[in-house]
């Protein structure tokens, strides 16, 4: 017998195909006490759905780094090349297909929040570190780093997502738990990740267990058809490449992009100009 239960999921990346098919898996461990989500609901295909979606699981939420680029581009803080050159397609585009309920709701999520409940370790919910919204707490990329946030951590749970990677970590008497991502997830391909958190009754501490979910592929490729998502070239096509082959192509194509930016003596700008992002998208194939 457990005393709680909770989904944890994240970076669900507006997917209504991957977010449906999770929510119909959590369902087989009712009743949850609590469903977390660490950030990052935009940037998909169907980014006012997947918000209904949660607000009627009644989520407990917080922002993650592209909910934040999204509300600073909605309110005109971003810098003034994010407003028209073709590298931020997406984010226009994301403006463009939402809704002004959708944005209410991630203005009234916080960056980061402590889960309490009765008798229990309270959990850090947060997206990239307690440190930094971007910061990746990227295991492999970064061996030692999850070991330094969690030494300075007050609570003994750390809950984060970002890296799109599961992961479950036990380190100075701290648990540090990755769901991974619901969509655009590096792993298995056509597959959304999620986890479940439980305090038995006769524990003392809480227990993770990470799990994965599925999906139709064709199902994925209609929901981004239907969206005109795929006609922002080529981010469309590496989000939904990378939700069909669990391999993160839409950084490899970044980082090629930049090297051509590099290459063309354009390294030190904080953007790629437009000559250079075609070429890009016309000559990238990794995928």
């Amino acid at each position: 017998m457990v005393a709680y239960r909770i989904a944890v999921l994240s970076d669900i990346h507006a997917s209504l195909t991957a977010l449906d098919v999770v929510l119909g898996a959590v369902e087989q461990f009712a009743p949850l006490d609590a469903i977390l989500v660490a950030g990052d609901f935009t940037y998909g295909p169907n980014q006012p759905a997947t918000i209904t979606r949660m607000r009627e699981s009644r989520v407990i939420a917080i922002r993650g780094n592209a909910d934040i680029d999204l509300l600073n581009f909605a309110d005109g803080k971003s810098p003034d090349f994010m407003y028209t050159l073709k590298q931020f397609s997406l984010i226009r585009w994301s403006l463009d297909n939402t809704t002004s309920e959708s944005l209410d709701f991630l203005r009234d999520l916080p960056e980061q929040r402590v889960v309490t409940l009765p008798g229990v370790d309270p959990i850090r919910l947060v997206h990239g570190s307690p440190r930094d919204i971007n910061e990746s707490l990227d295991a492999e990329k970064h061996p030692t780093l999850l070991g330094e946030v969690l030494k300075a951590l007050s609570e003994p749970i750390l809950v984060f997502g970002h890296t799109h990677r599961p992961l479950i970590k036990t380190q100075d008497g701290r648990l540090a738990l990755n769901p991974g991502a619901v969509s655009m997830a590096v792993g298995m391909p056509a597959t959304a990740y999620f986890a479940i958190l439980e305090w038995p009754v006769s524990a003392d501490h809480w227990q993770a267990h990470l799990h994965h979910v599925s999906y139709n592929p064709q199902e994925l490729m209609n929901e981004f058809a239907d969206s005109s998502l795929l006609d922002i070239s080529p981010l469309g096509q590496l989000i939904l490449a990378t939700s069909l082959t669990g391999k993160n192509v839409g950084l490899k194509y970044m980082q090629y992009a930049l090297t051509l930016a590099k290459a063309s003596g354009c390294g030190d700008l904080p953007y790629i100009p437009d000559a250079l992002w075609e070429e890009a998208a016309k000559t990238y194939s990794s995928y």
